[in-house]
């Protein structure tokens, strides 16, 4: 049972680190194309928020927790490298990017729910959503 849960480990990790460049990917498109009529709405500016909360996730899961993990090296890396505030700082960064992929994701769909309820009148709906102010949301 502990090799299938290894293999599994490293097989959600191996999926993961090859996503990492694809959502770069996906956000370098959304910021370039983010000002023409097509990418110009609510829906593309909150993904774009989504993907930035995605890669630091990805990022401070991977090569953080994860990795650290499978090498057994957490409890020496966190008390000689980082000390107790570094430990503390990235379970904050941890769980303020998971946080803040939750609330974008509602944001995602209560867009689309008005989207889907008031199909003509979506662009009269208006709600402010300004990427700034997403972005120091989610950091808050």
């Amino acid at each position: 049972m502990g090799r299938v849960a290894v293999i599994i480990g490293w097989s959600a990790t191996i999926f993961s680190l090859v996503t990492i460049p694809f959502h770069i990917l996906f956000l370098c498109m959304l910021i370039k194309y983010r000002n023409t009529t097509d990418f110009n709405h609510a829906f593309y500016k909150i993904l774009m928020s989504l993907s930035v909360a995605d890669i630091l996730q990805l990022m401070v899961s991977e090569f953080v927790n994860q990795f650290l993990t499978f090498h057994g090296w957490v409890a020496d890396f966190c008390l000689n490298v980082l000390g107790d505030f570094g430990a503390h700082v990235i379970t904050i960064i941890f769980w303020g990017t998971a946080m803040a992929q939750v609330l974008t994701v509602v944001s995602v769909a209560i867009n689309r729910f008005t989207a889907y309820v008031y199909p003509l009148q979506f662009e009269t709906v208006r709600w402010g959503i300004d990427l700034g102010s997403v972005v120091v949301k989610q950091i808050t």
